[in-house]
């Protein structure tokens, strides 16, 4: 229900970042990445799926519409992740509500990989760039 560039104002445990709201949020991504399958599509989804219970969703769907499954272990230092929501807020040309506090609630509870993800998993090392934000 918000424009492209609002934000909710939401914080850790509010708003978007309720359990609710992210069960709903990873279940429309399924559904839609599911439609988009069943049309013969390709899908990547854009996800932070720090908890396995996220991972597993698209893990699941993937088996259920027989197509390969992939996860892109998108790995930054701290510091780096710190400085990318510094500029980014500063900038004001995005919608995400995710701050320094929401990051360090991300750090602490990102639940890692299991064994059986590891073997499907391609890391993709970051480094901060201020260039590469838009």
């Amino acid at each position: 229900g918000l424009d492209a560039l609002a934000r909710s104002g939401s914080g850790v445990d509010e708003g978007l970042y309720t359990q609710h709201a992210s069960r709903r949020t990873y279940a429309h991504l399924a559904q839609l990445a599911a439609g988009l399958l069943e049309a013969g599509w390709p899908v990547i989804v854009d996800a932070a799926c720090l908890a396995r219970w996220q991972r597993g969703l698209f893990r699941d769907l993937a088996q259920r519409c027989a197509v390969s499954f992939r996860i892109l272990d998108i790995q930054a230092d701290h510091a780096t992740l710190r400085e990318r929501i510094g500029l980014r807020t500063a900038q004001g040309k995005d919608a995400s509500d995710a701050d320094l506090h929401v990051l360090q609630q991300q750090i602490e509870t990102a639940q890692p990989l299991g064994a059986d993800e590891l073997i499907v998993t391609t890391p993709v090392s970051v480094t901060f760039k201020p260039a590469m934000l838009p």
